[in-house]
């Protein structure tokens, strides 16, 4: 009789744990996996007012994904001294909600003339996978005072690899700063 339970037992277990190998496969297979990536070239500007930006992701509802790139002057306190500097991005990514340690993890000091790619690994701010879906990378820089131009680049997540279109808006009258963010390519590629 107790060989008989434990043989009970037993198989019951092994069932069970077949069921939760098999979810968990499931699971995985719904996960999607792939990574945006963004370049372009960045000419530094003279004078003040100039050389900010900031590089996020939104969903299709208008909220902040997750940020993969923001100058230091304007996270770390700049944009209360001057409210023009990457003023979208201040707003979308609640940045005055942030503790220093999440303004550390995605700032930096402005960089060197160059080229400049960052990439998104379909997580959110929290390391998570992030749903398939809608979303939209933006890319946008303080050219001189309340002179500013958005980059913009909707995709979906879960679609097959692809360069994708990258739209531009200006913001304030023309002005030679305008060469301070050009050449922006996104590519979406699977894994």
């Amino acid at each position: 009789m107790r060989r008989a339970f434990f043989s009970v037992f037993f198989l019951f277990f092994l069932v069970v744990i077949c069921i939760f190998l098999a979810a968990s496969a499931l699971v995985a297979s719904d996960e999607v996996t792939g990574v945006l990536e963004v370049s372009f070239r960045f000419e530094r500007q003279s004078g003040p007012g100039s050389n900010q930006f900031a590089v996020w992701v939104e969903d299709s509802e208008g909220r902040c994904v997750r940020t993969l790139y923001a100058t230091g002057f304007t996270a770390t306190g700049g944009w209360e001294n001057r409210p023009e500097a990457v003023k979208l991005w201040v707003e979308r990514s609640r940045l005055p909600e942030m503790t220093a340690s999440q303004v550390d993890a995605i700032t930096g000091a402005t960089p060197a003339t160059g080229d400049l790619k960052y990439e998104w690994d379909l997580t959110d701010a929290e390391g998570k996978p992030v749903a398939a879906g809608a979303y939209t990378l933006f890319v946008e820089g303080s050219l001189r005072s309340e002179k500013r131009v958005l980059y913009s680049v909707p995709f979906e997540v879960g679609m097959s690899a692809r360069d994708l279109e990258v739209g531009t808006e200006y913001f304030g009258d023309d002005c030679p700063e305008r060469a301070m963010l050009s050449s922006v390519k996104a590519r979406y590629t699977t894994r």
